[in-house]
């Protein structure tokens, strides 16, 4: 049987699968599709409307717009040729605009068999390359001729960039799983007829107006808020940038994340020979679904491994030759599949390969720009250029400024963003130092053309447009102490100082100032999903420690804190993995990945 043959009886199925379950739930309660506010005005509600349900959180999986945990989620359960579901999108619009940080709006879809399912196939189709929220507008903007217009045309009006993918994604059963998956829960909790609305546990029947359902989502964080758990405040500065703090963490015990000590996949363990032994791991990374590529320094090698770490091939290695390094970097992952690699010295080589042929491009990094480490895929490379100390200063700390770039397609060029302070060094009366407890600079481009910017002065970041430089969010916790006590700086500088110092060495240490605060992170990270993770400062005295990562959500929300194990440095954080290496008592280095649970 053929694909296209296959592609059309499973979607038939499908059809007949939600039409059946739809039209049961709608004879059960005698009512058609938007009657629940065909019965009266939309602006009055009754008791009958309204029902508390327990497990409300377990229907809160769609396209979610706002911050993943925000006190109030609003889900709705829509169909696009529905008059009252296309008279509530406006509102729902602007809901987590208006209630900032507080409310996010969650679209799932429960479509009348025919037309109105295959807009909702559409919508989630365009949601798999990030146009959701445009072909959702561009289906209630024109949702007459749905129907009579191919679902290509409405990809093309909502900006969907690949419309080959959309179309195969469309006729086959991508979509139609999640449509299923939307309409099973709505039968499961008891929907009969669209638009309705899950607030928090509330489950409402009908739009009834922008009043009603706003004294509705008051009432449901009113309740949010008289729990124990301390919400974020949210106010805009006076240059207008959107400020959240937050003085407690948004997980309880149960709902905070963890990762599982015992990896999913070690890479030194799952064979033998060269390719298994690692120095100086730079980098792990998943590429598709069942890549992993290494990033060795040792050997400035790239080497590839299936989902099992059965080592696969290597590409690279230490040379002045194409795809070669003299020092390999952190790798840069691209939308497209193909990944980067590049030298860590200014103005150094680049290259661009394939996981399955390698090798396919080279360039030249702009002189005096150093690669940026990039953890979550992008569609740009960065790079920073740094200043010199400024010796007319005096023995004191000092930040050199440091200048965010963005290179050009062909990397040879750079275009200039924003210029932030730099890390922290001393000058002393014998050299330039690095402070006890020296505060870094972190540049973090998000992959959506933003970028996250710690000074770790304070546990706080800033994020910036990629491409005006200009401030749009700074996120911070207030409730952490950064005091430094002496005994922890005795510690750091016995370490800091090894066995058998030299007397230049000895002097140095001497000469440095204590800190009475240390920094508030050591590393800044941003995973997949746009959630911002600062790794507590250990400096080299606790290297061997579990270590604290503190996690924002994208909107700036502190949601809590995950922990590390012992002696693993992490690298990448997925939506259900994280990605580093740990070394074990022999000092021998393993890059594994570890199973985050959510």
């Amino acid at each position: 049987m053929s694909r296209s043959r296959k592609t059309a009886q499973r979607k038939l199925a499908l059809d007949l699968v939600t039409w059946v379950l739809v039209v049961a739930a709608i004879a059960v309660a005698g009512l058609r599709i938007g009657e629940f506010a065909n019965r009266r005005p939309p602006s009055t509600l009754e008791a009958s409307d309204t029902t508390r349900v327990t497990n409300y959180s377990d229907y809160a999986d769609g396209h979610r717009v706002g911050p993943p945990n925000a006190p109030v989620t609003v889900v709705q359960f829509g169909d696009y040729r529905c008059e009252f579901c296309k008279a509530a999108a406006p509102y729902l619009r602007d809901l987590p605009t208006t209630y900032e940080s507080q409310v996010s709006v969650v679209y799932r879809q429960y479509p009348y068999p025919g037309a109105s399912y295959g807009a909702s196939v559409a919508a989630v189709c365009a949601g798999r390359q990030g146009r959701f929220g445009a072909m959702h507008d561009a289906l209630y903007a024109q949702s007459d001729s749905i129907g009579l217009r191919p679902w290509s045309a409405f990809a093309l009006d909502a900006g969907v960039s690949d419309t080959l993918v959309f179309n195969e994604c469309s006729q086959s059963s991508l979509g139609d799983d999640l449509v299923v998956r939307d309409t099973m829960a709505a039968t499961e909790l008891g929907v009969t007829g669209v638009p309705t609305f899950l607030i928090n546990d509330l489950l409402v029947s009908g739009f009834h107006g922008p009043e009603v359902m706003n004294e509705l989502v008051e009432e449901a964080l009113r309740r949010a808020r008289s729990s124990p758990t301390s919400f974020p405040r949210t106010y805009r500065d006076s240059a207008g940038v959107r400020v959240v703090e937050s003085d407690a963490p948004i997980w309880d015990s149960e709902s905070a994340w963890r990762v599982e000590e015992a990896p999913v996949v070690d890479l030194t363990r799952s064979g033998t020979g060269d390719m298994h032994f690692f120095s100086l791991v730079r980098d792990v990374l998943r590429v598709g679904e069942d890549r992993l590529v290494v990033a060795d320094g040792g050997s400035s090698e790239l080497r590839v491994y299936d989902a099992s770490g059965r080592f696969l091939r290597s590409f690279g290695g230490r040379g002045d030759g194409p795809g070669e390094f003299g020092f390999i970097g952190s790798l840069v992952l691209l939308r497209d599949g193909r990944f980067v690699a590049q030298d860590l010295a200014p103005g150094g080589r680049g290259a661009e390969f394939e996981v399955e042929s390698g090798w396919t491009a080279s360039f030249q990094r702009p002189q005096g720009v150093y690669p940026l480490t990039q953890p979550a895929p992008s569609s740009f490379i960065w790079g920073m250029e740094e200043s010199w100390v400024d010796r007319t200063v005096g023995s004191e700390l000092q930040r050199p400024p440091v200048t965010l770039v963005r290179l050009s397609d062909d990397r040879r060029s750079r275009e200039t963003i924003v210029t932030v302070p730099g890390d922290e060094v001393l000058l002393t009366p014998t050299a330039d130092a690095i402070p006890l407890m020296g505060r870094q600079t972190h540049l973090v481009p998000a992959g959506d053309g933003d970028i996250v910017i710690g000074l770790a002065e304070d546990l706080s970041y800033s994020k910036i447009d990629g491409h005006s430089g200009t401030v749009s969010l700074i996120a911070r916790v207030g409730s952490v102490s950064l005091v430094v006590s002496k005994e922890e700086l005795d510690v750091e500088r016995r370490t800091r100082l090894g066995p058998n110092p030299s007397p230049t060495v000895r002097q140095i240490m001497t000469d440095l100032p204590e800190p009475s605060r240390k920094p508030a992170y050591q590393r800044l990270l941003v995973d997949t999903e746009g959630n911002v993770w600062a790794g507590e400062f250990l400096g080299l005295a606790r290297w061997h420690d579990s270590q604290k990562w503190y996690v924002w959500d994208p909107s700036g929300v502190w949601l809590g804190i995950v922990e590390t194990p012992p002696a693993f440095e992490l690298v990448r954080v997925g939506s259900d993995e994280v990605f580093g290496f740990r070394r074990d008592l022999n000092d021998v280095e393993h890059p594994q990945v570890l199973r985050l649970l959510k």
